[in-house]
């Protein structure tokens, strides 16, 4: 299924800058009423980039343990909640201490 509606937010891949999009309705999510176009187009690179990273890069299964380096980034704690929403056995992370 596709839809045509003005553009929210998508996960499109190769990107798209127009004002109507027509992309698999699968992949459009409504930009939530507190966050702006720069929080939310950070908070989808964010996911984005941590699902990829344990996924794909890291051949994550559930069970697995995961450490995050820098945990505290946006990427870090999207890291984290990703993990132990596939189920992971522990989630681990790192900081410095100043």
């Amino acid at each position: 299924d596709y839809a045509l509606l003005p553009l929210k937010m998508t996960f499109e891949d190769g990107g798209a800058y127009a004002e109507w999009v027509a992309v698999d309705a699968r992949l459009v999510a409504r930009v939530p009423d507190r966050l702006d176009w720069n929080e939310a187009a950070a908070t989808l690179v964010s996911f984005m980039t941590a699902h990829d990273a344990l996924t794909v890069a890291g051949r994550f299964a559930g069970g697995d343990t995961v450490l995050l380096q820098g945990c505290t980034t946006g990427v870090g704690i999207a890291g984290a909640q990703i993990a132990r929403f596939l189920g992971a056995g522990a989630v681990v992370g790192t900081s410095t201490s100043v």
